[in-house]
């Protein structure tokens, strides 16, 4: 294990069970292992269909220009 930790910015793009989207920028010490969290949490609230409706939660990696043109579109 490093002596240092270095935090890393990471951008994701987040989508709800009802397909609405958001971008967000987190800041992180292991950005792979965090990604992967995120995405298990995302299938987990999928795979808990209550009402017989699609779920479409979905977490992706995305790069920072793709965040800013989202973030800061007007």
């Amino acid at each position: 294990m490093p002596e240092t930790l270095v935090g890393r910015d990471v951008f994701l793009r987040h989508t709800d069970v009802n397909g609405k989207a958001s971008v967000q920028c987190h800041r992180t010490w292991d950005a792979e292992r965090f990604i992967a969290s995120q995405q298990a949490a995302a299938a987990k609230v999928n795979a808990e269909q209550k009402d017989g409706q699609p779920r479409r939660a979905r977490v992706e990696q995305i790069t920072e220009d793709q965040f800013r043109n989202e973030r800061f579109a007007k």
